[in-house]
């Protein structure tokens, strides 16, 4: 954020928390950019529906807004390698300097001239459009090539892409270490430098034998010989973007997408179109807003193709898939316990299989849990436990059934009264994956090295609050036991020290706040005596702040606390012989090995 230049941020709970009293009025130059933006999104949605997919599509590629879309559909363009659609870039400045330069030659405006029109146009429509690296490299690049026209100068593409570079970071050095700045130069010098050998490639073994006269060519000849002169060029520019932007999708997306290269083939030449549209609908609006609603209806069924085709390709099996980065030496387990103050969820990771204990709050869901799972190449969830009906335990879980498809889904055998749960099991209905109700004694493989044993609770709880029919589960992870209590309070606690008691016993600890905000009796801690504790804790409310009482216990029994008011996020690394255990924001760490045993 600090490198975009924003240094405060205002967050309101719902619409009527603030109001916008009068509109902010300066005349300048960006003020006049946003007056142009506005008639130009009424103008472009005349006649249509402005709440429809299409037309969200149409504003977003013509003006970069790409707010309004759900994360399934961008999950969609994301996958199939065509979300840079939705961003002004140098695809749409391009675009619009070939439209321009085609308008301008067909009302008889020279060369030159159409250099000097052009120009300031681009530069405009990059303000109109925020401004973004991406539009403004194009932009300069444009300028570049346009001014060696005016100056009876031959391109040079190459000074054109580093001249670009040097007066953006001149005016933000920051910009460097921008992801969208560097896929753009990035993607731009690997079209110009692998286009014309892909190209070549292509197009060698489609070419015809050149002794045969093309004017007696049969149907096959024919269709080889335009494949090697139009379709070859277009296919190396698709591969040549989709090699360019393949290391940084994986480092910053951790995604590996094959169906961008027939996305790209089909949506490019498809989004040219909707430029096009577009700008014949705001000629047009000059004149007659019938007519301008006339072309808008024919750019929708444009935007309509272009949805339809990216959801298809996002659909077929192996279109795409997300990888982790590779640990070495790979640990038997890695388990991650989230900082969601109130709410929690903890991630178990073994080889290949991952689960998911809660989801955490439905707040977090696309800000922090879907980019870690993209982070660790999550594709599908192996299981998704879900401890109680609070919603700060699994307000994120309907959101997760379909983008990660989980093969289990299991939650307590006893009922509550939280609506999140009722409407997850709505959800279930329409879902495949096999669905399990835990009681005390059941258990479960998560895969070769981990299985989750369940403690709590018995068939006979009856009490109203869903904290108290939280499943307390023990993880098994090869030689380690991890217990997780989730928000279990005196009535879990007490249960447990009186019927569990020999089965607490574990290495490390893991404890939400019961709405109470009792602490748990020291007995506890001596028939569980873990090597560390992970608590959670926030300011607000008091009841969920980690009890002073539990701190000092803790410290009298020489138990290490991560609490996570201060730590954020823990990650366990879960070897045979050793456990390394790391927070997130500090330096605190501890690391246990199986010479010193579990605590007795």
């Amino acid at each position: 954020m600090h490198r975009h230049g924003i240094f405060s941020r205002v967050r309101a709970g719902s619409p009527s928390d603030a109001t916008i009293e009068a509109p902010f009025v300066e005349w300048n130059l960006k003020s006049l950019a946003l007056t142009a933006s506005q008639k130009i999104r009424e103008t472009l949605t005349a006649g249509l529906d402005p709440d429809s997919s299409e037309v969200h599509l149409i504003i977003a590629m013509t003006l970069g807004d790409a707010s309004p879309f759900s994360e399934l559909l961008n999950e969609a363009f994301r996958a199939t390698g065509t979300l840079h659609l939705f961003s002004v870039s140098g695809l749409h400045v391009g675009m619009l300097a070939m439209l321009l330069w085609l308008v301008l030659s067909a009302l008889g405006v020279s060369a030159k001239g159409r250099a000097f029109v052009i120009i300031p146009l681009l530069f405009f429509y990059a303000l109109i459009t925020g401004w973004k690296p991406a539009s403004v490299r194009a932009a300069v690049m444009a300028s570049f090539v346009l001014a060696g026209l005016i100056l009876n100068r031959p391109p040079a593409v190459v000074n054109s892409l580093m001249a670009a570079a040097f007066f953006l970071l001149l005016a933000n050095t920051k910009e460097l270490f921008n992801p969208g700045f560097q896929m753009s130069f990035l993607v731009v010098f690997a079209l110009i430098l692998l286009s014309i050998p892909l190209a070549e490639a292509i197009k060698r073994p489609l070419e015809v034998d050149p002794f045969i006269p093309k004017r007696i060519f049969n149907k096959q000849e024919k269709l080889r010989d335009w494949f090697a002169r139009k379709g070859a060029p277009f296919g190396a520019v698709i591969l040549a973007a989709w090699s360019g932007s393949l290391f940084l999708t994986y480092a910053y997306f951790h995604l590996v997408s094959f169906a961008a290269i027939p996305a790209n083939s089909v949506c490019v030449p498809l989004s040219f179109c909707v430029m096009a549209l577009a700008m014949m609908s705001l000629a047009a609006g000059v004149v007659s807003t019938g007519l301008a609603t006339l072309i808008n209806n024919t750019n929708w069924l444009f935007a309509g193709t272009i949805l339809g085709t990216v959801e298809f390709l996002a659909a077929l099996p192996g279109a795409y898939f997300y990888v982790g980065k590779p640990v070495l030496p790979p640990p038997m387990a890695t388990v991650t316990v989230f900082d969601f103050g109130g709410g929690g969820a903890m991630a178990v990771q073994a080889g290949n299989s991952f689960s998911l204990i809660d989801s955490g709050p439905l707040m977090e869901h696309e800000w922090t849990l879907v980019p870690f799972l993209r982070s660790q190449g999550v594709n599908r969830l192996r299981a998704l436990i879900l401890s109680h009906g609070d919603a700060g335990h699994i307000g994120a879980a309907q959101s997760l059934l379909a983008p990660f498809d989980p093969e289990i889904v299991i939650e307590s055998g006893l009922s509550d009264r939280s609506s999140t749960r009722r409407a997850l099991h709505e959800a279930l209905t329409m879902h495949p994956a096999e669905h399990l109700a835990l009681l005390a004694g059941d258990s479960l493989e998560l895969s070769n090295h981990v299985s989750v044993y369940c403690l709590y609770p018995p068939g006979s709880i009856t009490s109203d609050k869903a904290d108290d029919k939280a499943l307390v589960l023990m993880l098994h992870i090869g030689p380690w036991r991890v217990l997780l209590l989730s928000d279990a309070g005196p009535l879990t606690i007490n249960w447990l020290l009186e019927n569990a008691r020999d089965s607490l016993r574990c290495d490390i600890l893991i404890k939400g706040n019961h709405r109470s905000g009792i602490a748990p009796p020291s007995d506890l801690w001596r028939a569980a005596s873990p090597s560390a504790v992970i608590a959670s804790s926030r300011d607000f409310p008091r009841s969920e702040t980690l009890p002073e009482e539990m701190i000092r216990d803790l410290d009298r029994e020489g138990i290490p606390l991560f609490r996570q008011d201060e730590t954020g996020a823990v990650t366990l690394q879960i070897h045979a012989s050793h456990l390394n255990i790391e927070s997130f924001l500090t330096d605190q760490r501890l690391s246990l090995s199986q010479e010193q045993p579990t605590r007795l």
